[in-house]
């Protein structure tokens, strides 16, 4: 067979091989951290620093939250403008990176709900509006989407009900749209995949006030894995088709979900320790990150997802204090490499996802895998060389290409191609 049609052949085997592969040839969701940059606990060099590891592992959104009680302390239009200043320079910075912003305003001031707390609804959703209009006109073009509150389906974040949820949402979405017509209005991510609430949220009256619902699919159980089947209870990440199926009863089948907070924390466990407190290793918290990834495939409606947190804490309890992609002192964490390694390809691969093989088709003298390991190592396309690590995206230089050849011993021809499967003899 004439060499230029053995490539050509070649090279429409593996397209056909990669349009046939499961779910984890789908495309995945835009990947964003939570980044706390308007905390006290950081100086501005610490930030920058967070800033440069973020988008030094791919990320390309960053999810900050924003004070409504820093903001406006007190009633009428003399906003902080020391709070001001450091929003602007968190938001500037992350934008410098080329990192999309996110930001989600919350926590009422005492002014406007008597002194009762800033998980406390305001007395007049009207003070909200006037919040959201004003930091969306203020950030204009720099906050890409703006998330109503966060957690309201929970009393630690939001002590009213679902009705008082959204009567603020209701009068915070035509505020944003003033401000900034192009910025997305996210419904304020509920924590699990609490399709109940959601559908309670519809019958109040939430429609038409969102572009974006928004869960946080935490596991219930601490350390459960990522692809744990659904039980049909709000507490697995694969309960979220009820949630979808909510959606699109009410109409909304066209708009995405994003998961503005996912994520496990690493620390040890203990005798009686609660299920939902249980903590896994660093190195499964790693693994579970980029299986997480690889499982959201298969919802394509899930478009945006933000690992909770960027670093480690120490102002809480052993479960939320060690989420971070970064230790306290802003080194990389196991996870970060994992994350880094399969968005770019180009971190350290320090910690390794336990090999799938999965072999699919033998053209000559090859065969083509999911994953593929090679003497413990994951052979890395897009990097040309062997690293230890999760899958990475990659192009398969198929044939001869002299690092190809050197790593694997090929000798068949052929042309180059994308996918997210690896090869090995």
């Amino acid at each position: 067979m004439p060499r230029s049609l053995r490539s050509l052949l070649l090279a429409a085997l593996a397209s056909l091989v990669f349009a046939a592969l499961p779910s984890s040839a789908a495309a995945a969701p835009a990947m964003g951290s939570q980044f706390h940059c308007n905390w006290s606990n950081y100086t501005d060099a610490q930030r920058g620093a967070v800033l440069d590891r973020l988008a030094g592992a791919g990320v390309t959104w960053t999810r900050i939250d924003i004070g409504w009680d820093a903001i406006q302390p007190q009633r009428g239009a003399r906003l902080s403008s020391w709070h001001i200043d450091l929003a602007d320079r968190c938001v500037d910075m992350a934008r410098a990176r080329g990192l999309r912003v996110l930001g989600m305003l919350h926590m009422t001031p005492g002014w406007a709900n008597g002194e009762q707390g800033t998980n406390v609804p305001p007395t007049d959703v009207g003070d909200y509006a006037w919040i959201a209009g004003w930091a969306a006109r203020h950030f204009r073009g720099r906050i890409a989407a703006w998330e109503v509150w966060n957690e309201p389906n929970l009393a630690d974040f939001w002590a009213g009900d679902v009705v008082d949820y959204v009567a603020l949402l209701r009068a915070a979405y035509p505020a944003f749209k003033q401000g900034d017509p192009k910025a997305r209005v996210v419904f304020g991510g509920v924590a699990y995949n609490d399709d109940a609430y959601i559908r309670k949220a519809y019958a109040a009256g939430a429609k038409g006030s969102f572009d974006v619902l928004a869960t946080h699919p935490y596991q219930g159980r601490g350390d459960l894995r990522p692809e744990a089947p659904d039980d049909g209870t709000i507490w697995r990440l694969s309960h979220l088709p009820a949630v979808r199926k909510v959606m699109v009863a009410n109409g909304d089948g066209g708009k995405p979900i994003w998961f503005s907070e996912f994520g496990w924390s690493a620390h040890g466990n203990w005798s009686g320790i609660p299920s939902w407190q249980r903590g896994v290793s660093l190195q499964l918290q790693a693994r579970y990150l980029v299986r997480a990834l690889e499982y959201i495939k298969r919802y394509p409606y899930v478009t945006q997802t933000f690992w909770y947190a960027e670093r480690n804490r120490t102002d809480s309890n052993v479960q939320a204090n060690n989420y971070g992609l970064l230790y306290r002192d802003l080194t990389p964490k196991p996870a970060y490499h994992a994350l880094q390694d399969y968005l770019t390809g180009e971190g350290s691969g320090e910690e390794a996802t336990p090999p799938v093989v999965r072999p699919v088709v033998r053209p000559t003298g090859l065969v083509w895998y999911g994953r593929v390991w090679r003497r413990g190592q994951l052979a890395a396309f897009r990097a040309e060389r062997q690293r230890r690590g999760v899958s990475l995206p990659w192009r398969a230089f198929v044939g001869r290409h002299p690092k190809v050849r050197a790593v694997f011993g090929l000798s068949a021809t052929g042309a180059g191609s994308r996918g997210t499967a690896s090869v090995r003899r």
